[in-house]
């Protein structure tokens, strides 16, 4: 890819992803599933693991809910 007066283009085209062949031909026809980034259920919280993106999902207790802060999410109890 390139990256032109501050726009990345990417050829995706160029990537050889898991399961590709020898010569880079890949069977599969769409990007890989990232494993680390799927989203969290509805009263599941992101717990981030160390300095990386990825996170795990840790569900609150029966009494709380998730609340989404700028800063961060956090399990709060239910106020009713």
């Amino acid at each position: 890819g390139q990256n032109k007066n501050g726009q990345l283009n990417i050829a995706v085209d160029s990537i050889v992803w898991p399961g590709s062949n020898s010569q880079g031909l890949s069977s599969a026809t769409t990007i890989p599933i990232s494993r680390c980034s799927e989203p969290c259920h509805v009263g599941e919280l992101k717990q981030f693991q160390g300095d990386s993106c990825c996170w795990v999902c840790t569900p609150c207790n029966e009494t709380s809910i998730v609340v989404d802060s700028q800063e961060h999410e956090r399990c709060e109890l239910c106020p009713i």
